[in-house]
């Protein structure tokens, strides 16, 4: 959202799901006030300033609206959103109607500790029982499933993976020009398109799917991670490759320069190279760094990142 030097955010959209979502939450200014709405899940790799500092936007745009946000992060994650929540006087709040909830959740190894955060009782917090998290999954609903990577910075972070299988989308204009009405027909054919069915059942009968392609399109299943403020060790390193195993886009890390390595290792982070290096043995299709530090052209961290990748992969550019 901020460019490839500004605050960590990535915002995902899923219109056909109505709802969206964010990997950490830097400076948001730049979320629309329909986009902030949406937001239904935000995943932080953790509690810093410019990670987190954008909290307060998706706070105030949903005060006085029905809405859940769950937040999911490493330990430490319940106390940073208990007290930016308790940071303010919360007065007249149980005369509100509609039920504002945030829920944060922490992952320990495979459990989930979670506290609820209800607005009409001034955010006081409320333990929820615990719960599993098997391999490290935050999030398995219908058509989209986010993975968890406990990772070291300085202290524990978490870098994410966010699958969603593919779709079947109707075009309701398109059933009216046929003259036809929605109706549990509708229902059926979107898995018939899935499977890649013959036939499916319609108001004009059994038709061959090959002659709906007006009605229904199937959008392909796509694939992300999120990886920043890691350290370049063996172990961080494989999390990061398992985790982000050919996936669509990589959006990883990239503030220091190889020339840097002995600072990038005393502050956490990686070099460029070494996001490349990284993207590349996770084969994945596209790489997207982020994080650069204002003292570098911005051309020559991603010459480095392709160094690292093996290949050319953002086209040609000048470096100065």
């Amino acid at each position: 959202m901020n460019g490839r030097q500004g605050d960590p955010a990535v915002l995902l959209e899923m219109p056909q799901r109505r709802h969206a979502m964010l990997f950490d939450a830097g400076d948001l200014a730049a979320l629309s006030m329909r986009a902030a709405l949406n937001v239904t899940h935000v995943f932080l790799s953790h509690g810093h300033l410019d990670h987190l500092f954008g909290f307060d936007r998706l706070l105030r745009v949903n005060i006085g609206r029905e809405q859940h946000i769950t937040i999911h992060g490493p330990p430490g994650t319940i106390a940073h959103i208990g007290h930016r929540l308790r940071g303010y006087e919360w007065d007249l709040v149980d005369r509100i109607v509609p039920v504002l909830r945030f829920t944060a959740y922490e992952l320990h190894g495979d459990t989930l500790r979670a506290t609820t955060f209800i607005l009409r009782d001034g955010f006081e917090p409320k333990a929820l029982p615990d719960t599993r998290a098997p391999g490290g999954l935050l999030l398995d609903a219908p058509g989209l499933t986010v993975r968890a990577a406990a990772l070291i910075h300085h202290g524990p972070v978490l870098a994410f993976r966010a699958e969603a299988s593919a779709m079947a989308v109707i075009d309701a204009d398109a059933v009216a020009v046929r003259g036809w009405s929605t109706g549990p027909w509708v229902a059926a054919l979107k898995p018939a398109a899935l499977a890649g069915a013959d036939a499916a059942e319609t108001p004009g009968g059994l038709l061959p799917l090959a002659t709906l392609g007006d009605l229904v399109r199937v959008l392909p299943g796509a694939s992300l991670a999120y990886v920043t403020d890691v350290a370049d060790t063996p172990a961080n390193r494989a999390g990061i490759i398992a985790l982000a195993q050919g996936v669509d886009t990589l959006f990883i890390e990239a503030p220091f320069l190889a020339a840097e390595a002995e600072r990038a290792q005393a502050r956490g982070h990686l070099t460029a190279r070494a996001a490349g290096e990284i993207a590349c043995a996770a084969g994945v299709a596209r790489v997207e760094p982020f994080h650069f530090s204002a003292r570098h052209e911005q051309a020559v961290v991603l010459a480095e990142v392709e160094e690292g990748f093996g290949r050319q992969l953002f086209g040609p550019r000048s470096i100065a």
